[in-house]
């Protein structure tokens, strides 16, 4: 194993001051009735993302500070000018205000524009310092880093990690996605991105990702017997307990096979599977085990009401700080690509749990069949959702647009109560995420727009915050 740093410093940071507070009024969507009496704001005017970076959104609970990441497109407010622009929003919670949107690089772009995969993935250091950690969509070997300084505003220069030359051999496929996690036990800033046999690889930091070294390659590629061609090993999401890496992965990408879901953590540098039993003693270099050695929380073609669910992906996954766990995913009903469900997994002491829970329309557009509105589970709550679905779960009606919904569970996680957030929009509202925050508070973001594919989309990043910040004392 070698480390290879390398250092380079780019001229791209453009730290706007903008307030941007639209009312319902003048944006095309309208907040349900029975929503809080809140108004959302535009956190960012154009910016989309994909869901396998994370976090996207996070809060420093000190400052009362609130970091949106997001992916400019050429389709979008600010039109060519600003496609490909990594960016991040920082909002005061103590006024509801964006206090600024700044540009981490420009013109990252992949498969010619501005590529929602190239979305920022950030974290709160425990020195108060956000991190933010970048990649092109598959077109080079290399992951960027910035530091920002709550307290200097100020960004730092642009670092790159380098993994073809830190992989012995190089690396045999582009980079795209970044986990970020911090262990206490170590003091390691720990970054995990899809790159090397097309598989997730580790980096680690033992300075707050101002230098970082290769640690090694976390599963290998599952054998997915049947399989028709493919685009990656699997896809993977992570959340963490302290010390603990958790992660949830499919076998393959869902339009070239069946895939099933499969759980384990990562703790001490080896892999085990949810009831603790080892598969992987080290990480390093040669990967010794793949997702089907993990544990199988799903099981792709398992039927409900005699509807076989196949293909699943997953949309979200939460490490709880009880220790409980929980998923949210789609699957296909009987292999329709035009008919996608959501579904709820629940772990607790061990045993996992499987729910139906809402319809989640057609695919979103036609290049991808297996992309969704997608969701978001309450990083506080296991038993609060938010999905972004065509189809009213209250009411089994199609509606003209993606609305959002809150889903509340009285029964951990068996049947579902919907709330409306979003009813009677003119456009879309996609992929919504929430940020850990204190308990009691929720920033819902999500991305409200069109999108024709993830290199071409009109979207705008909104903010809902409930609740609403104190009004200043006069």
């Amino acid at each position: 194993m070698r480390t290879f740093i390398a250092w380079q410093s780019t001229r791209f940071i453009a730290l706007g001051l903008v307030v941007l507070g639209f009312w319902v009024a003048a944006m095309p969507w309208c907040l349900a009735e029975e929503t809080p009496s809140a108004s959302p704001i535009v956190a960012n005017p154009n910016g989309g993302w994909s869901w396998f970076g994370d976090e996207r959104a996070v809060i420093d609970n000190d400052r009362h500070l609130l970091y949106v990441g997001s992916l400019a497109n050429h389709a979008g407010a600010g039109g060519k000018a600003k496609d490909g622009d990594v960016e991040v929003a920082r909002v005061d919670l103590k006024t509801g205000q964006v206090i600024g949107i700044d540009v981490l690089h420009h013109g990252l772009l992949s498969y010619g524009g501005g590529d929602d995969h190239n979305c920022p993935s950030l974290f709160v250091l425990p020195d108060g310092r956000c991190l933010a950690a970048y990649a092109g969509h598959n077109n080079g070997p290399t992951t960027y880093f910035r530091l920002y300084d709550p307290d200097t505003n100020q960004w730092s220069d642009e670092t790159t990690f380098d993994w073809n030359a830190a992989i012995e051999g190089g690396c045999d496929f582009g980079c795209t996605y970044n986990n970020l996690f911090y262990l206490p036990a170590t003091q390691q800033v720990v970054n995990i991105s899809r790159n090397h046999h097309r598989c997730p690889n580790v980096i680690v930091s033992s300075d707050f990702g101002q230098h970082w070294q290769y640690a090694g390659q976390l599963v290998k590629p599952s054998a997915a017997e049947g399989a028709q061609g493919f685009y990656v090993n699997g896809y993977l999401k992570y959340s963490s307990q302290k010390d603990r890496i958790h992660l949830v992965a499919t076998e393959r990408h869902p339009r070239h096979f069946n895939n099933s879901l499969y759980h384990g953590y990562l703790e001490a540098g080896a892999l085990h599977r949810t009831d603790g039993t080892v598969v992987d003693t080290s990480l390093d270099s040669q990967a010794e085990a793949d997702a089907t050695q993990l544990t199988q929380v799903f099981a792709g073609g398992t039927t409900y009401d005699d509807v076989a669910m196949t293909h699943t992906w997953m949309a979200d996954f939460e490490a709880y700080a009880d220790g409980q766990l929980a998923m949210l995913f789609k699957a296909r009903a009987d292999d329709s690509i035009e008919d996608h469900r959501f579904l709820y997994a629940r772990c607790n002491e061990g045993t996992w749990q499987v729910s139906p829970l809402a319809k989640a329309g057609g695919r979103l557009f036609g290049s991808e069949q297996d992309y969704t509105g997608l969701g978001a589970l309450d990083p506080n709550d296991p038993n609060t959702l938010y999905i972004s679905t065509p189809i009213d779960p209250q009411t089994g009606k199609s509606t003209k647009f993606h609305e959002i919904y809150r889903g509340t569970s009285a029964d951990e996680g068996l049947t579902w109560t919907w709330q409306a957030i979003t009813r009677d929009s003119a456009a879309d509202n996609l992929r919504p995420i929430i940020p850990r925050w204190a308990p009691g508070h929720t920033a819902l973001i999500w991305n409200q727009g069109t999108m024709i594919r993830s290199q071409n989309y009109d979207m705008r990043v909104m903010l809902l915050l409930d609740p609403l910040p104190a009004p200043p004392k006069q």
